[in-house]
């Protein structure tokens, strides 16, 4: 990163007093744009000043370029406030490679008490400047006679601002001993005529201290205050006559409201470099309504506006905005929660979005940066909560039926590790499950609360839960209840209704609701003896608001519904004392959208997920249990989202553009967990699980997770 805190900028306390360098920092230093400065001339010598001159300077006196030579200073002077060179020599400008149209317009006669102007000749220049393609005229130049409407210079002032160029006028010095005066001097004042009002800027001068100088005309109590604004006119460094080839970078100190009007010149060329389609009116009314505060809150008598702040000039006018899918404006504000079925793609493509102030300029949104990760349907800092807070258990197997409730105290709200995503209010939290035979063939089941973890807790593997439906993988908790019917010996048939619900305490909009999914299915279990069987189900998953639980406000609203159909493939083997347990699950889902946000479509979701179990039983008798589960978890493996997006500018307007991101996973969680249970006599157990996740959530670039798990438990 360039360092522009040099030498060079600290010899000028004006650069840091108006906040030129966020400018700098951003690329910014006025390239590209034309300021001219009416005045006497320049100093054709000054190396500090030659490479920005414009081949288009000229004397309107004698119609050449040669006749620029500054004889006085005056122009030199404000032409180096303005855009001085960055050379590491001497000082720098504001705008340091903004381009310098000098129009000598002095009537060429001795400049030893300062020179003279005709208002004619002043006009002539104007005209000249605008015709030849300037933005911005610096006119550090006074008079107490007031310009007289329908003149010359009355109308070329007009034409000027007519035309889109951004005018500077000096306020004035008061009186002839130096006083200021109450109000800006008589050539200064025009700037509050109709004809021109909003395009002209009327400068004052203030000190190191931002105080208002003892020789610079106030605001006044006028209208002239609305369009006042002060800058640093106070001993100011800037580029000087050279006098001989031996000291071509001369610099000299200067004061007066001349000094001032070259610094909002020049912070009009960075504002229109960083934002060319403002029109001269926008960009001084961005400049004096970005003005840092002075005196008086609001705008006063002494300082108009208030100070020149260029950082604040260039950030954004009000709410930034963007247009829907649909042709909408939409301010730029909600969040979206990302899935943790998806991939980043929508993080990558979200960063190249462009939004636009009240003034059409345009920024970076970066979306990306509103993009919510989801919590994490199963982190170990999780599951240790569970596992380590107040943990009560009732299970209760007869007749036929068997009952099962976890309850625990989940305390207050903590952040244990920073593998926990999310965090808990005090309460009870508790899952349930419910088994019952209701006839010899016929039997019920019911499992209610957290879609992983509640196993860790009671004494079975935490993983098992995540390969079950297509809520289970995309949800916190939810509900699943079942149906079997023994169909023959060896077929059974059922029925499957879940749901479930993705909980995320900490949110950065409130008003995003959580994911929900509910949906249900077939099953068929073939029985094929010795313990094995083979399983099918398949059924259909719904969503409202939300699509595999990407779900947003917004830019990121619009997402209407989401239907999912699933097919899962498993089943099971006893081969002795071992068991393995296995399922597969592939899925796909449609989106239908309103076009309410930045989403303009989504093709067909195709996801998959699968898990294995394997389980030893061979030392049972002793009381050991075995078992090790390896799964990867839901993930789009092919689909795509289309986004609309403005990219660029095309013909002075904002380009919107289809931009399509990828939602697939490139580097999906796999995750491994070893487990042993130990039962003594008494009802005495320990389970230590280990549980290895990497990229967790399907999150590329995310720590893997570690954790070895310690649970004793009693029965009473």
């Amino acid at each position: 990163m360039v360092d522009y805190n040099t030498p060079e900028y600290r010899r000028n306390y004006g650069l840091a007093a108006v906040n030129s360098i966020t400018a700098y920092e951003a690329g910014l230093s006025g390239q590209g744009v034309t300021v001219a400065v009416v005045d006497t001339g320049i100093d054709l010598k000054q190396e500090d000043l030659d490479a920005n001159l414009s081949p288009l300077s000229i004397d309107i006196t004698s119609n050449t370029f040669e006749g620029v030579q500054d004889p006085y200073g005056h122009g030199t002077w404000v032409a180096g406030i303005v855009a001085a060179e960055k050379n590491d020599s001497g000082m720098h400008g504001v705008a340091f490679n903004a381009t310098l149209m000098a129009v000598r317009a002095d009537n060429h006669s001795d400049c030893t008490d300062g020179c003279t102007f005709a208002d004619n000749d002043v006009a002539r220049g104007i005209n000249y400047a605008v015709n030849k393609g300037a933005r911005v005229i610096n006119l550090s130049l006074g008079s107490d006679q007031q310009i007289i409407p329908g003149s010359l210079l009355a109308d070329a002032l007009t034409n000027a601002v007519d035309a889109g160029v951004v005018v500077v006028v000096a306020a004035g010095n008061g009186d002839d001993a130096m006083v200021g005066q109450s109000r800006p001097d008589g050539f200064a004042r025009f700037a509050a005529d109709a004809a021109v009002k909003g395009g002209i800027i009327i400068a004052g001068a203030v000190d190191s201290s931002n105080t208002i100088t003892t020789f610079s005309n106030k605001a006044g109590s006028g209208e002239e205050q609305d369009v006042y604004m002060v800058a640093p006119g106070q001993s100011i460094t800037t580029t000087d006559l050279t006098e001989s080839d031996i000291n071509r970078g001369k610099t000299t100190v200067i004061y007066g409201t001349s000094a001032a009007t070259p610094y909002i010149a020049a912070a009009a060329a960075i504002l229109l470099e960083k934002f060319p389609n403002l029109t001269g009116r926008e960009a001084v009314e961005i400049l004096l309504n970005s003005a840092k505060d002075l005196g008086a809150a609001g705008a006063d008598a002494v300082y108009g506006q208030g100070l020149l702040d260029i950082a604040a000039a260039i950030q954004p006018s009000g709410t930034l905005e963007m247009t829907s899918a649909g042709g909408k404006s939409l301010a730029l504000e909600g969040a979206l929660l990302a899935s943790p079925a998806m991939g980043g793609g929508l993080a990558q493509t979200m960063g190249r979005a462009l939004a636009f102030d009240a003034y059409e300029r345009a920024y970076n949104a970066d979306l990306s940066s509103r993009i919510e990760e989801p919590a994490s349907r199963f982190t170990l800092a999780e599951a240790a909560g569970r596992m380590t807070r107040l943990h009560s258990s009732l299970d209760v197997e007869r007749y036929g039926l068997r009952l099962g409730i976890s309850a625990r105290d989940t305390g207050r709200q903590h952040a244990a590790t920073s593998l926990e995503r999310h965090a808990r209010d005090g309460g009870l939290d508790a899952d349930m499950s419910f088994e019952a035979s209701v006839t010899p063939r016929l039997s019920v089941s019911m499992q209610s609360g957290s879609t992983a973890g509640h196993t860790a807790a009671t004494g079975e593997m935490a993983l098992t839960a995540r390969a079950v439906d297509p809520a289970s993988q995309l949800s916190t908790q939810g509900e699943r209840a079942g149906m079997t019917f023994a169909l023959t010996r060896h077929l059974d048939v059922g029925a499957v209704a879940f749901t479930g619900e993705r909980l995320q305490a900490e949110r950065m909009d409130r008003s995003l609701e959580a994911p929900r999914q509910s949906g249900g299915g077939v099953t068929l279990r073939r029985w094929l003896g010795a313990g094995a069987h083979l399983d099918i189900e398949g059924g259909r998953m719904f969503e409202t608001g939300s699509t595999l639980g990407l779900t947003g406000t917004g830019v990121f609203s619009g997402i209407e519904r989401a239907t999912t159909d699933y097919l899962k493939l498993g089943g099971g083997i006893a081969m002795g004392t071992l068991r393995l347990d296995g399922a597969w699950m592939a899925s796909r889902t449609e989106t239908t959208l309103d076009e309410s946000g930045v989403f303009a479509g989504f093709s067909t979701l195709k996801a998959d997920g699968w898990a294995l179990t394997l389980t030893d039983s061979r030392f049972a008798a002793q009381g050991h249990l075995f078992g090790l589960h390896v799964t990867q978890p839901l993930a789009v493996t092919a689909g795509t989202a289309t986004l609309h997006l403005a990219t660029g500018w095309r013909d002075d307007a904002p380009l919107y553009t289809r931009q399509v991101a990828d939602l697939s996973v490139a580097e999906r969680e796999t995750s491994l967990e070893l487990f042993h249970r130990y039962e003594a006599a008494g009802g005495l157990s320990l389970q230590t699980n280990f549980i290895y996740r990497r990229n967790p959530d399907n999150l590329a670039g995310v720590a893997d997770e570690a954790a070895v798990f310690l649970h004793l438990a009693t029965a009473l």
